[in-house]
């Protein structure tokens, strides 16, 4: 057994090796143990020692646990840690943690500088949108990052002309003739007076007091065609038993008569309340 007594010298002196091959072999045996003595002849020499390869050669480590908590996601929220996988031959144990991934362009991850960390960043902000006023409103919802609007749909004779900043809205019908309209009221033998709600025509009136309850009102720029003009007056008085005549002047051209009447269809001032005068002129 003279190896058996070099391997016990180079145990006693120290002599390790760094650097192990996987087809090198190690000297299993147990250190100091006492040998059987049968005798006072010489002892037996040591329990005989075994050999193992470095690529055979495996120590359990400490065995730890990984795991998530809690052991079941609740609601939007994921795990990191994945699995643990140990090499049969090698006894390496590697484990995995999944990556975190942003499905939103507005989110980014990235380590830190010191690389210590995952910073997390948005571009995007809690908002949400709402209609005001008492119109049909265009906003629709908020669903994830995306508000959501509801789109214009023209109708018949609507169109819509998309500009960078704007939409415009046009009606391909128009109206065969260009008109004035005015809301008329009086009070004694005073002329009426009252606000213009549409002017296409580009008309302007002049009005004075005739005679009891009849005003005239006098074009600025006469009529180029009194067969293509057309006047009009709603009956609408302070008191309901009376009513409005429109006639003309001695030329339309230049002008016509508004009368207020009774029930006898005498004239009366101070009746005019809100009458809706219109003129229409087709080409």
């Amino acid at each position: 057994m003279n190896i058996l007594t070099d391997i016990l010298s180079l145990i006693r002196q120290g002599k390790y090796s760094k650097l192990a091959e996987k087809d090198d072999v190690l000297v299993l045996g147990k250190w100091n143990e006492q040998p059987d003595m049968t005798g006072v002849a010489s002892p037996i020499p040591y329990k005989a020692v075994k050999l193992i390869k470095i690529s055979d050669f495996k120590v359990e480590a400490a065995s730890c646990t990984y795991k998530n908590v809690p052991d079941v996601p609740v609601g939007d929220t994921g795990s990191i840690f994945q699995n643990k996988v140990v090499d049969p031959d090698t006894g390496e144990c590697t484990v995995t943690f999944r990556t975190l991934k942003s499905l939103s362009p507005n989110l980014t991850l990235a380590e830190s500088v010191d690389t210590n960390y995952v910073e997390i960043d948005t571009s995007g902000e809690p908002n949400l949108a709402a209609n005001v006023g008492t119109g049909t409103g265009i906003w629709k919802n908020k669903i994830g990052e995306t508000l959501n609007f509801k789109s214009l749909k023209p109708g018949n004779n609507i169109s819509f002309t998309e500009a960078a900043d704007e939409i415009t809205i046009s009606s391909s019908q128009s109206l065969p003739y260009t008109s004035f309209v005015q809301l008329l009221s009086q009070d004694g033998s005073v002329p009426p007076t009252g606000p213009i709600l549409e002017n296409s025509a580009g008309i302007t009136i002049n009005w004075t007091y005739n005679t009891t309850g009849q005003y005239v009102a006098t074009y600025s720029t006469p009529l180029t065609d009194i067969n293509k003009a057309a006047v009009s007056c709603s009956q609408t008085t302070k008191s309901s038993s009376g009513g409005v005549i429109v006639s003309v002047t001695s030329s339309f051209a230049t002008g016509f008569n508004i009368t207020a009447i009774n029930t006898s269809n005498q004239g009366i001032d101070g009746q005019l309340l809100g009458a809706v005068l219109e003129i229409r002129i087709y080409p």
